[in-house]
């Protein structure tokens, strides 16, 4: 017994956008593992997730499928393999990474991958990656009006907040580099790695119940039965700036922001990486 035809129906009702050159999935197939008759056997998923991955391949349609296969191995080991460092945000993005993808973007951190490629500046080798901003993997997300589908997970699971931030170079974050090597195939290049990131050691949260909230009453987020949700990137992240251009601690939670608010106004300017961490000299 399926519930899926009356929530796929929903689903690819929602994905129907004509503007839409995309469809970046993030997953958790937990939630969503009636929408294939191919049961879940957990010592070997894979007949289980072809069958998901084929199943958004026919939502995709015409579109390019694209799912993030972060890893975040970077940080600690100073190195990233294009074919050998997984996927650690899910089965089904590894599953995709090992079996489906034929090209995986040029970011030791969040990297995509896919079949069709629609942007060959996702590949191209550079000294410095910068994941969010202008020109950045994420941009391109909101050039192409990509459809962003939660699969199985909720919008908490998402990255495309970060960019909003970057672009408004909110005050609770600051700029770290992290040098380390990028290895594809029988190239290695070093790289360096910059990206603003959250406090260290702080306890700092975004209110997703409200942003969800009024993302749905602005009828830009359509939730499928609180298993799936879609929202267009461009959409979203307009409605992010606007937000954070009238309150850039608007995303914070209220516990955050209490701490926020004090800390920034005790320094008088925007958080630095010296506020919270111990420097050494390289």
């Amino acid at each position: 017994m399926t519930r899926i035809p009356h929530e796929l129906q929903q689903l690819r009702y929602h994905l129907n956008d004509p503007v839409s050159e995309m469809l970046f999935v993030h997953s958790g197939v937990t939630k969503v593992r009636n929408y294939v008759t191919e049961p879940l056997n957990t010592k070997k998923p894979d007949a289980f997730l072809s069958a998901h991955v084929k199943l958004l391949q026919s939502l995709a349609d015409e579109r390019v499928l694209v799912f993030p296969t972060f890893n975040y191995q970077f940080f600690k080991s100073g190195t990233f393999d294009v074919n050998h460092s997984a996927s650690e945000i899910g089965l089904l993005s590894e599953y995709a990474r090992q079996h489906y993808a034929k090209w995986r973007s040029f970011d030791p951190v969040f990297t995509f991958s896919g079949q069709k490629l629609c942007a060959d500046t996702w590949l191209i080798p550079r000294e410095i990656v910068r994941p969010f901003g202008l020109g950045s993997s994420f941009d391109m997300l909101v050039q192409q009006k990509a459809q962003i589908l939660f699969y199985g997970c909720d919008l908490a699971s998402g990255t495309l907040i970060h960019q909003a931030e970057a672009l408004i170079n909110i005050p609770y974050r600051y700029q770290k580099t992290f040098r380390g090597s990028y290895r594809s195939h029988d190239k290695v290049f070093d790289i360096q790695f910059t990206s603003h990131f959250w406090p260290w050691g702080t306890s700092l949260s975004y209110d997703w119940d409200q942003l969800k909230l009024d993302l749905i009453n602005a009828r830009l987020l359509h939730v499928i039965k609180n298993s799936c949700s879609v929202i267009r990137a461009d959409l979203y992240i307009e409605f992010l700036l606007e937000k954070l251009q009238a309150d850039p601690l608007s995303l914070l939670s209220q516990k955050s922001r209490i701490w926020v608010e004090d800390k920034l106004q005790a320094l008088g300017r925007p958080f630095q990486q010296s506020d919270f961490e111990i420097l050494t000299m390289a």
